[in-house]
């Protein structure tokens, strides 16, 4: 049985790597390790953004996932 997979995100990162579901927003966040981002989109596609963070990001913690919520809106 085949199993059909689409691209969620167009955007290319360094080293992607943490998705998380930000169920308040209903949308993924992931990290782009190399070059310090946050990365978001909503599941519906129709909004996407991303957070600089100046400097490697290797992983967030329950914790840091409030705070991003906070800076991403």
């Amino acid at each position: 049985m085949a199993i059909e997979v689409e691209v969620f995100d167009e955007r290319v990162c360094d080293l992607g790597e943490g998705p998380f579901n930000d169920d308040l927003r209903k949308r993924a966040v992931w990290l782009d390790i190399l070059n310090g981002k946050v990365l978001y989109k909503t599941w519906d596609g129709l909004e996407a953004g991303e957070f600089l963070v100046g400097e490697h990001i290797s992983c967030f913690s329950t914790s840091c996932q409030r705070q991003i919520r906070g800076l991403l809106g």
